[in-house]
């Protein structure tokens, strides 16, 4: 059912997947401590950046929407990060900033590389403006996030917090203009049991295919040079207009996924008061 993950983890050795059991551990604090579970939650959550990397801060902002006492949250995580950043400063200096550069690389598939065509026809995009285009899908990324943990805070953390999860990182591949297809190696296994009904065909058909392209487009993308759609005309090149097709689909699976997720919320329980 999901080839994808098998294949990135063997050939890119992605750690987002871990992603998801940092967020397990946090679920497991919420669930046996609904009422303290803030501390132990934020130690946590500071290992995951510590231990992974700096993507999974994505989700720390929708999750302090839900959290009782976020301040108690960030006061928890604060104590061994603070630690972490002077042990690194004293070793490497500003170095350890050097992963910030890679805002300056844009990747596929995501809104801004399949609506580069557009936005070129009205207003060119130079290399220099490439980090400044991923600030912009930073705030898209958290603004949308952070919108729907607001709009949904009266529901009980302990059942919206997968969909949570996938609603972060599903925008952040929607709107990163840095963020490669192999993201979604964090929360294809979210996806397919807190998601899909394999009863009903159309989730099905959502999963194989999203599963067949993040597997196939990278390659295809890879295999053309890795272009940049600037102007319509390269679409003119059939190799272009079927890696461009390709990467339209596979966001057009984010977005499906995003709305699944929604509704998975909307169908929660309120918190009890």
């Amino acid at each position: 059912m999901l080839p994808a993950s098998f294949v990135f983890v063997l050939l890119n050795g992605q750690e987002d997947i871990w992603f998801w059991l940092i967020t397990l551990l946090i679920w497991r604090q919420v669930v046996a401590r609904p009422e303290n579970y803030e501390r132990r939650a934020g130690l946590l959550y500071a290992a995951g950046l510590l231990c992974i990397k700096v993507t999974y801060i994505f989700f720390l902002f929708p999750l302090l929407v839900f959290v009782r006492r976020p301040l108690r949250m960030l006061i928890a995580m604060a104590i061994p990060g603070l630690i972490a950043l002077a042990i690194l400063y004293s070793q490497v200096g500003e170095k350890f900033l050097m992963p910030i550069q890679h805002t300056s690389v844009l990747l596929t598939p995501n809104l801004f590389s399949i609506a580069r065509p557009f936005i070129e026809s009205i207003v060119h995009v130079p290399e220099s403006s490439y980090t400044m285009a991923n600030w912009i899908g930073l705030l898209l990324t958290l603004g949308t996030s952070v919108l729907v943990a607001w709009r949904f805070r009266s529901r009980s953390l302990r059942e919206v917090l997968p969909s949570l999860f996938l609603v972060s990182f599903v925008s952040m591949m929607i709107f990163q203009p840095s963020a490669p297809g192999g993201y979604a190696t964090s929360y294809l296994l979210i996806m397919l049991f807190a998601l899909i009904d394999p009863l009903r065909p159309r989730h099905l058909v959502l999963v194989l295919l999203f599963s067949w392209l993040l597997v196939v487009q990278p390659f295809v993308y890879v295999y053309n040079g890795s272009p940049s759609y600037e102007a319509w005309s390269m679409l003119g090149n059939p190799t272009y207009l079927f890696e461009y097709t390709l990467q339209v689909l596979n966001v057009g699976c984010y977005v499906g996924i995003f709305f699944l997720a929604i509704r998975s919320i909307q169908r929660s329980t309120p918190s009890p008061k």
